[in-house]
């Protein structure tokens, strides 16, 4: 098994995302027969130097889950290899740990995202998210829980939440917010509608549907919301 364990000296610094400096350094089997190598995270790449050290300034924060991915040429043979995931944040010291190159796994160049509804009729009611993975081999993977690397984010945890297993959750607010799966930054959405009991709101402009109905307007249309209010009935939220 061809591997690597990297001992960091993480340097932060302030700013709007946060940045990180990293300055790793390889055990020496490794790097002795390694004719070249390069190292990336987030899409920011560094040579590896001839000491096994490399420098990768301004690493986003809070980015999710991501791994340190690993390229070395040996004995004119290319080979790849990843280190376990793990989450930049800002001002704070991490060890990534080993670099593996026996059992490679390939970075996804798609995902996608499937529910048995995107359509939530209740506080507290919830749906769970089924996230796959394509990869450039044509190979598919199940990376819906946390653990296979994928990153469940909310616009509005108070209409929805997502917990870090994909299972979506109403919360105590009504209207659409978009559920996002990230896996090695690649990413998938889908919308959710969240309506409670008998006076449902399906396109969460703020108007339930039977007074959008009553009053000649598209409960499926956000945008009959902002027509002229002078023909309308009045309305009122509870």
């Amino acid at each position: 098994m061809l591997k690597g364990h990297s001992k960091n000296i993480f340097n932060t610094s302030t700013g709007l995302l946060g940045v990180l400096f990293l300055l790793l350094a390889l055990l020496l089997p490794l790097q002795a027969q390694a004719e070249e190598c390069t190292v990336s995270v987030l899409n920011r790449t560094a040579t590896v130097q001839p000491d096994g050290s490399w420098l990768l300034p301004n690493i986003p924060s809070n980015m999710g889950l991501v791994r340190a991915r690993m390229t070395c040429v040996v004995n004119g043979k290319t080979i790849s290899g990843q280190s376990d995931y793990f989450t930049v944040s800002a001002n704070n010291t991490l060890d990534i740990g080993d670099i593996y190159f026996d059992d490679y796994d390939e970075v996804p160049n798609a995902v996608s995202i499937t529910t048995p509804t995107t359509s939530l009729t209740d506080i507290g009611m919830s749906t769970q998210l089924a996230v796959t993975a394509t990869y450039p081999s044509g190979a598919n993977s199940d990376v819906t829980a946390g653990f296979s690397g994928t990153t469940y984010t909310s616009t509005n945890p108070a209409i929805a939440s997502v917990s870090p297993d994909g299972i979506v959750t109403s919360g105590t607010e009504t209207g659409r917010v978009i559920i996002t799966a990230s896996n090695e930054m690649v990413l998938s959405s889908l919308f959710f509608t969240i309506t409670q009991g008998s006076n449902p709101d399906s396109d969460g402009d703020g108007l339930p549907d039977d007074w959008e109905i009553a009053n000649g307007l598209n409960p499926n249309d956000p945008i009959d919301a902002l027509k002229d209010p002078d023909s309308l009935k009045p309305f009122q939220k509870c």
